[in-house]
């Protein structure tokens, strides 16, 4: 799979790629050798970093630099088979002329593998990471970013509630990378720090039971429910993007629970139905339409390609 970036010295902005596998990269960085901030320079003989994050193991990886101007490759770096996890190659700069406008692409490659036969990609003893020893993460749900287009592309999202019985995770919203790493906002945990409820220091009033389900759209907003620890009107909730704050979109559903995005229409399964609302650019929720009554317990919703 392919994944690109635009450098132009000290910018770094993500290019669009239509290719698909079972390895790719995401979350990637251009730095100076060392790690920190790119300087822009390759005079001084010091090249950049380019970092990345492996969802799987590859058999191959490869890095080309084109030049923006004319797609033309001006440098290739054979990587050859890397582990799943962060991985980085060093460019020296060998073509670059000062000023101009360059992009990396990076194409992953493995064995063909069953497409029947699974077995467990990686396991995380995520009650043994941080806190409290056999304390997981309490999720009903999770989604990632498959749009790569977009800054987050690659990362995956959950929930955790339950504070009582959970206080070393923390309630909120939680990102992981596409190895399922911590990625969060704070240091050496999952959470995005802007969601976090007041038992935590955060704004948010989330009940035992919330958040729920979490899912995404395709231009990275996260949308999450939040079922009531009682029976009653719950909240739908979203945040544009990973550091912004929670607002409500939709609080007059019984129980919401499972959500799922086709374009811009969010399903909500609530209490013993399917509900659909319509979202605007700004994700103002149309009246809840009902889709469908079962007259028993809805835990969650999917929608196939075809709606």
């Amino acid at each position: 799979m392919k994944k690109c970036v635009t450098l132009l010295f000290f910018i770094l902005v993500v290019v669009s790629s239509s290719a698909y596998a079972d390895v790719f990269a995401s979350a990637i960085r251009i730095t100076n050798p060392n790690g920190s901030k790119f300087d822009g320079v390759f005079t001084d003989g010091s090249g950049v970093k380019i970092s990345y994050i492996l969802n799987d193991t590859a058999t191959n990886v490869v890095v080309n630099i084109y030049d923006a101007g004319t797609n033309a490759v001006v440098g290739t770096i054979n990587g050859g088979a890397q582990s799943s996890g962060e991985n980085s190659v060093l460019w020296d700069g060998s073509g670059a002329v000062n000023g101009k406008k360059y992009y990396v692409g990076i194409s992953a490659t493995q064995k063909t593998y069953s497409k029947t036969d699974y077995t467990i990609f990686k396991w995380i003893a995520t009650g043994e990471k941080i806190g409290n020893p056999g304390r997981g993460i309490y999720t009903r749900g999770t989604d990632a970013m498959r749009n790569m287009d977009r800054w987050n592309f690659g990362y995956i999202y959950g929930s955790n509630s339950d504070f009582t019985n959970n206080t070393s995770y923390l309630t909120g919203i939680l990102r992981f990378t596409a190895d399922w790493e911590f990625a969060g906002t704070d240091s050496g945990h999952p959470i995005l720090s802007s969601s976090l409820a007041i038992e935590n220091g955060g704004t948010f009033d989330y009940s035992s039971l919330s958040p729920w389900n979490v899912t995404l759209d395709q231009k990275g907003k996260i949308y999450f429910s939040g079922n009531p620890a009682t029976s009653g009107p719950g909240k739908v909730y979203m945040m544009k993007n990973d550091t912004t704050a929670p607002t409500v979109i939709i609080d007059s559903l019984i129980d919401p629970r499972g959500l799922c995005i086709k374009n811009n229409t969010l399903y909500i399964a609530a209490d013993t139905a399917v509900y659909r609302v319509t979202l605007t650019e700004d994700s103002v929720a149309s009246a809840p339409e009902l889709v469908l009554s079962l007259g028993m317990y809805v835990r969650d919703v999917n929608i196939d390609d075809e709606g």
